[in-house]
């Protein structure tokens, strides 16, 4: 299996799948605390975009990214030789590998964008590592 380091926070394995360093992605009940710059970025405001480009409301669940917490591993699959889609996330980076070296493995390629969230695509992920 060719794994290649891209840099510190980079891994491409098979061509196929890559794993970055990233920090981990959170949600919670949207809060005047949970909003303060003490807690999360300052670019989550009250009617700004959150994590998930919903527009985030006080009392509602908003998805945020923890730039102050411990950071983990994202791991990307190719889909259309082109486009790098988020599969899951892993708190180390052996887990992180171990899982990307499955997926490199698995024959599943190429994955269409839409087949992605559809019935074929979750036949296709049994027995390998889920997140």
């Amino acid at each position: 299996m060719d794994i290649r380091q891209i840099n510190e926070d980079l891994f491409e394995i098979g061509g196929l799948v890559r794993i970055e360093r990233g920090p981990a992605r959170h949600q919670a009940k949207a809060t005047a605390e949970l909003l303060s710059d003490e807690c999360t970025a300052a670019h989550y405001q009250v009617g700004m975009a959150d994590a998930a480009g919903k527009v985030i409301e006080l009392g509602k669940t908003m998805t945020y990214l923890d730039w102050q917490g411990e950071r983990g591993w994202y791991l990307y699959v190719l889909i259309r030789r082109r486009h790098w889609l988020e599969y899951a996330f892993a708190a180390d980076q052996e887990a992180a590998l171990e899982q990307a070296k499955a997926l490199a493995a698995a024959p599943i390629w190429p994955v269409e964008p839409d087949d992605v969230a559809g019935e074929a695509w979750r036949e296709r992920r049994k027995g390998l590592p889920q997140d």
